[in-house]
């Protein structure tokens, strides 16, 4: 059959052009029911839609009653009415699904800036540590310098140390007699100054006058009537 619009040859029993959309003229016949129907089930297998199983039994039919034969045209748009309801109900659950993914994102996002954030604060506080640290041994470091200077310091105080020792030993040795010589002197020796008082002391009386005297031994110098001090011989 062609089509009474744009002349395009189109299967029998077909409802509208596939060339131009327009209306085809289909005759009410009980066979052009049958193609009509037929050719709806191509239709949606050429265009892979699904299509419910539906028995189809010729009705007795006159000359007249042509609203019979849309029924296979209603049939065939109830059919694409379903797979478009299902693929809408497919784009909103895509949709959804794509929304839970993005928000999903998002939160993957924040936590990514949250950890980053907390790394970037540790990095910091290293950075201190570290400076921390650096002060620390500069601090060492110059602690080590005083130590040895004082280690130093030290070493030369006892090398001094042992030098005076030393010269105290050597003039302890070379003076070794002059204290038996100072003892026997405090024993036996006085003092007689020229004052005409006739009295003799022991070295060391404050009130021995030494601008000029004699030294005596104590036994001569009672045989010779001299008095001994009070102060310092009693």
């Amino acid at each position: 059959m062609k089509c009474t619009k744009c002349n395009s040859d189109m299967p029998d029993g077909v409802a509208f052009c596939r060339a131009c959309g327009a209306k085809m003229d289909v005759s009410a016949s009980g066979d052009n029911i049958e193609r009509m129907f037929a050719a709806a089930i191509s239709d949606a297998a050429e265009h892979k839609i699904p299509v419910p199983h539906v028995s189809y039994q010729q009705s007795s039919y006159n000359g007249d009653d042509r609203g019979s034969a849309s029924e296979p045209i209603k049939k065939k748009f109830n059919k694409l009415i379903i797979p478009i309801i299902i693929m809408g109900v497919v784009v909103v659950a895509l949709a959804v699904a794509l929304g839970i993914q993005i928000g999903a994102m998002g939160s993957k996002n924040d936590k990514i800036s949250s950890y980053k954030s907390q790394v970037s604060g540790l990095e910091a506080e290293i950075d201190e540590l570290e400076a921390a640290i650096d002060s620390a041994e500069a601090q060492i470091e110059e602690g080590k310098g005083e130590y040895e200077a004082l280690e130093s310091e030290k070493l030369e105080v006892e090398s001094e140390k042992e030098d005076v020792q030393g010269e105290y030993d050597r003039f302890k040795m070379q003076h070794s007699d002059c204290g038996d010589a100072l003892a026997f002197f405090n024993q036996h020796a006085v003092v007689l100054p020229d004052d005409d008082t006739g009295i003799y002391h022991k070295y060391g009386c404050p009130y021995l006058d030494t601008s000029y005297f004699w030294i005596f031994n104590s036994e001569y110098a009672k045989s010779e009537g001299y008095t001994s001090c009070s102060h310092c011989i009693g």
